[in-house]
């Protein structure tokens, strides 16, 4: 089965925003929170830890 989805942050301390859109088969089996992991991938590569 196919899902589609999006997710939004807003940090304003910070001034990043981030937005995904997903389309995702076998959801949520595949998804675990793919959208933190990559959200501190972000925040890692920009400094902001």
């Amino acid at each position: 089965m196919l899902r589609a989805g999006s997710y939004l942050l807003v940090d304003p301390i910070n001034k990043v925003s981030i937005v995904m859109g997903f389309n995702l088969t076998n959801w949520p089996l595949i998804f675990d929170g793919l959208h933190l992991k990559i959200v501190e991938k972000i925040y890692k590569e920009l400094k902001l830890n």
